[in-house]
């Protein structure tokens, strides 16, 4: 009998490491879907111009992401560290328990059998062992029952965050497609809303630039007068 209440009890903790195993695993990705997210959520930011239904579709997906995966988190975090399960003591313990039984039955029955003595002293034992396997069995189970519970909540959560992580993204790429869409139009308005605007007197200055300049015809230099007694031959420089 005390066989199958050993066995009961390692196996509630076999099934803790195999609930905890995946674990690591999950909170990893946690951790990339988050880091994913809040970089979809920055470009996103930088492409706003305005506010539209998409802006407010994307923050609402984007605040129960991050919701979802905050929630996922928690219920990891338990299924880790919140859960306490019950223990044997330490063999020394056990074995001084055990040679206390056996000095006991040599004071109660001194006349008898040391064969005897050690059967009760073992029967004794027995028991002791037979009802912490069975404590500690019930006790590990019922936690093991909510540490199922907090893994599958927490895998619940995780698995409705991807949605609203596919919906970020994709709002992304339309927001940059959009912006792509209004400057290319944008630009080629304005060209457009320039080239109208131009007048014919906007464009005269430089046609008359380009033009030659016209010259006047050229006239010879004036005669000069002298005063009675000069020779103009005598002069070598006419501006003197």
């Amino acid at each position: 009998m005390p066989d199958f209440f050993e066995k009961a009890y390692y196996h509630e903790f076999e099934r803790k490491d195999k609930i905890t195993s995946g674990t690591s695993i999950s909170i990893t990705v946690i951790t990339a879907i988050g880091g994913g997210v809040f970089y979809i959520a920055d470009s996103f930011i930088q492409n706003i111009n305005r506010i539209s239904v998409m802006e407010v579709a994307f923050s609402l997906s984007f605040a129960l992401c991050i919701g979802f995966l905050v929630c996922s988190s928690v219920y990891f975090i338990r299924v880790i560290n919140s859960v306490y399960y019950e223990y044997l003591d330490d063999p020394k313990s056990l074995k001084d328990f055990y040679d206390k039984l056996e000095a006991y039955y040599k004071q109660e029955h001194k006349a008898g059998h040391p064969t005897y003595i050690t059967h009760l002293a073992q029967r004794e034992f027995d028991e002791y062992l037979k009802e912490s396997y069975a404590k500690c069995a019930t006790i590990n189970y019922k936690r093991n029952v909510d540490k199922g519970y907090f893994k599958d909540r927490g895998q619940f959560y995780l698995f409705l965050s991807m949605p609203f992580v596919v919906l970020c993204a994709l709002l992304l790429l339309v927001s940059k497609f959009s912006e792509r869409e209004f400057s290319s139009i944008n630009g080629a308005e304005c060209g457009a809303i320039v080239e109208w605007k131009m007048t014919d007197d906007d464009k005269k200055p430089a046609e008359q630039e380009a033009e030659p300049v016209k010259l006047d015809k050229p006239v010879g230099p004036p005669t000069r007068q002298y005063k009675d007694g000069f020779d103009p031959r005598r002069i070598k420089n006419s501006d003197e």
